[in-house]
């Protein structure tokens, strides 16, 4: 009867990676994070292209 028991009980766990498992931990951190982040990408990095376009030197005559 045991060993009817012990068999049953042979579940394979399946390990995850240690990034999934925080992700399922602290998923409403992640949410509230994403606001800011997209914030900051859209408003602090995306005008530095402008910056590096400016001190290209840039001919209207020579397209390329």
């Amino acid at each position: 009867m045991d060993q009817s028991i012990n068999q049953s009980k042979n579940i394979k766990v399946v390990k995850r990676h240690p990034a999934i498992k925080s992700f399922q931990r602290h998923w409403q951190l992640y949410i509230l994070m994403i606001l800011p982040v997209l914030y900051f990408i859209i408003f602090k990095y995306v005008p530095m292209l402008g910056a590096v376009i400016a001190f290209k030197d840039y001919n209207v005559v020579q397209l390329y």
